[in-house]
């Protein structure tokens, strides 16, 4: 088996941290994936507070400086003898099953928001409002306050008390870390990233594709905005946009696809339309109550007419 099929089969072997079923071949490769994957599906973990991407960060570190080590019990060095395996990239792929196979059987709670605004009460009594599509991921047992975002949420930390607890919420942007008692709204999707201080302390945040990783600070009232990897400075601006969990939307030079897309969340219709142009923009409010009125609010904006048939939205640019 060459070097680039062992790695192959190592990843399949343990995809998402399980055991998976393999056609394995009788060389001596193929029998260590299997008795590496039998092993790892016996052992437990320990308790780890570190997040599933800062451990593959670390891990990915070590392969770039080529000093990757591993403590090795009894047990793996008959299974990992050097003889076998001299690739550092396979014990990677080994420990990397070993770390996933620890995530995904430490009780990860999932939440997601199918209908409407889903409100969500966190073990230390923290609450998250989840807009419509959005959702949360971390570990239930042990909680550390340590959440995983996809979407839009609107957070309230509860002040247990313990000035050396903090709260951090992750998305793909940034990582906002979030003493007792903060708010904040934060939103991090394909179309725009917002933060919004809405408590009355700082609130830091520390950005992903920033190389240096130094934690900025976001006074109260202080908002992020981008529509790109690279976040704004900090800015005071009406935060009206943070009212959609009492059901009004309002929105600053938006793109009009993200806003379409948010109308059909909000209203449950489909909005078919073929605008394609990025430099349409919506500067405007709507509330949740009728999409007929968010519609015309829509086009007195942009130069669009709609129709209304069945549930079924049509857009198109104004003859």
């Amino acid at each position: 088996m060459s070097e680039n099929d062992f790695i192959s089969k190592g990843n399949e072997a343990f995809k998402d941290g399980k055991k998976t079923s393999l056609e394995l071949s009788n060389d001596k490769d193929g029998k260590l994936l299997e008795k590496i994957s039998d092993y790892t599906n016996s052992i437990s973990l320990p308790t780890s507070k570190t997040s599933r991407d800062k451990a593959w960060e670390n891990i990915q570190n070590d392969i770039h400086k080529n000093k990757f080590k591993v403590e090795r019990s009894n047990t793996f060095e008959r299974f990992i003898h050097s003889k076998v395996i001299t690739r550092v990239a396979a014990v990677v792929g080994v420990l990397v099953g070993i770390y996933t196979l620890w995530f995904f059987s430490n009780d990860i709670e999932r939440v997601t928001s199918d209908e409407g605004v889903l409100k969500y009460t966190f073990p230390d009594g923290s609450i998250a409002l989840l807009k419509k599509g959005s959702s949360i991921q971390f570990l239930k047992t042990g909680f550390d306050g340590h959440i995983y975002l996809n979407g839009h949420a609107q957070f309230n930390v509860n002040d247990d008390g313990d000035s050396d607890h903090n709260f951090e919420v992750k998305t793909n942007r940034v990582v906002v870390i979030v003493p007792d008692g903060g708010q904040f709204d934060l939103r991090d999707d394909q179309h725009i990233f917002q933060l919004t201080n809405l408590g009355k302390s700082s609130i830091s945040y520390i950005e992903e594709h920033n190389a240096a990783k130094k934690a900025l600070a976001l006074k109260s009232g202080e908002m992020l905005e981008s529509f790109t990897t690279q976040l704004s400075l900090p800015m005071q601006r009406d935060i009206s946009h943070t009212k959609w969990t009492e059901g009004s939307f309002s929105y600053y030079e938006a793109p009009l696809l993200m806003v379409i897309e948010d109308m059909e969340k909000h209203f449950d219709v489909i909005i078919e339309h073929e605008l394609h142009s990025l430099d349409l923009i919506f500067t405007g409010k709507f509330k949740e109550n009728s999409i007929e009125k968010a519609l015309t609010q829509l086009c007195a904006q942009v130069p669009l007419d709609y129709h209304l048939v069945e549930g079924k939205v049509f857009l198109q640019h104004r003859k």
